[in-house]
C-alpha cells in the first residue's frame, strides 16, 4: 500500500497547482452580454410589437379616411347634379316680372282689338248711313 501512496503523492507534487485568475471577469463579462442580449431582444420584440400595432391604426385611419372620400365625392356629385337641374330649371321658369310684362301686353293688345272693333263698327255703322240716305 506504501507504493501508492508514493505514487499518488509523488504524481500530486509534480504537477503545480494551476491558480485561474481573472474567472470573475470572463463570468462577469458573460453575464453583462448575455443580460445586454435579454434585454435587447425583449426590447426589440416589444419595439416589433408597438410599430405592429400603430401601423395597424394607420392603416385603419387611411380606411376611413378613404370612405370618407368616397362619400365627399358621392355627396359632390349629387349636388353637381342638382346644380345642372337648377340652371335647367331657372332657364325655363318665368319671372314674376316677366309675367307681369306678359299681362300688360296681353291688355294692350286686347284694348288695341277692342279699339279696331269699335273703329270697325263705326265704319259699318256710318256705311249703313251713307247707304240709306
Amino acid at each position: 500500500m506504501q507504493t501508492m501512496r508514493a505514487f499518488s503523492t509523488a504524481f500530486q507534487s509534480q504537477q503545480a497547482p494551476v491558480v485561474k485568475r481573472g474567472g470573475y471577469i470572463r463570468g462577469g463579462l458573460f453575464g453583462f452580454l448575455l443580460g445586454f442580449s435579454l434585454c435587447a431582444t425583449g426590447g426589440y420584440v416589444l419595439l416589433l410589437e408597438d410599430y405592429q400595432a400603430a401601423n395597424t391604426q394607420v392603416i385603419a385611419g387611411v380606411d376611413q379616411v378613404q370612405k370618407q372620400t368616397k362619400t365627399i365625392q358621392d355627396k359632390l356629385s349629387k349636388i353637381d347634379k342638382l346644380e345642372s337641374q337648377l340652371k335647367t330649371i331657372q332657364e325655363q321658369y318665368a319671372l314674376k316680372k316677366d309675367l307681369s310684362d306678359t299681362k300688360n301686353d296681353l291688355l294692350n293688345v286686347i284694348d288695341q282689338v277692342q279699339v279696331e272693333g269699335l273703329e270697325t263698327k263705326t265704319q259699318v255703322w256710318e256705311l249703313a248711313r251713307s247707304i240709306k240716305k
